[in-house]
């Protein structure tokens, strides 16, 4: 059974991941874009990306693996989001880039 202090400290928890900066790096063939945003608007800002763009989602080196089949495929979201945003929080430096090319200049498959 949680007490009322450990309630809090989850809480403070889940209110400082929130405020996280993650820096976006949105890359295109006429360049690229840097955003700063909260965590939850980086992730939002992926999504939208993925399913609208084409585009790939990379914190470092490490490109994320989207499950969700669209914006409407509500399930799959909540997953890629919930990934995506631990993903985040455990990177060292909380930079994510996305492109429609994979790093190195191949064409994603």
């Amino acid at each position: 059974m949680n007490t009322i202090n450990e309630n809090q400290e989850n809480q403070d928890i889940i209110n400082n991941e929130a405020k996280t900066i993650v820096k976006v790096r949105v890359a295109d063939h006429t360049g690229h874009t840097t955003l700063e945003q909260l965590i939850d608007d980086a992730v939002k800002t992926a999504m939208t990306h993925h399913h609208c763009n084409g585009q790939w989602a990379f914190v470092g080196s490490r490109m994320f693996q989207f499950e969700s089949t669209g914006l409407d495929d509500v399930e799959g979201l909540l997953g890629d989001v919930l990934r995506l945003r631990k993903m985040l929080l455990e990177s060292p430096e909380p930079i994510m880039v996305l492109t429609a090319e994979l790093q190195g200049g191949q064409p994603a498959a």
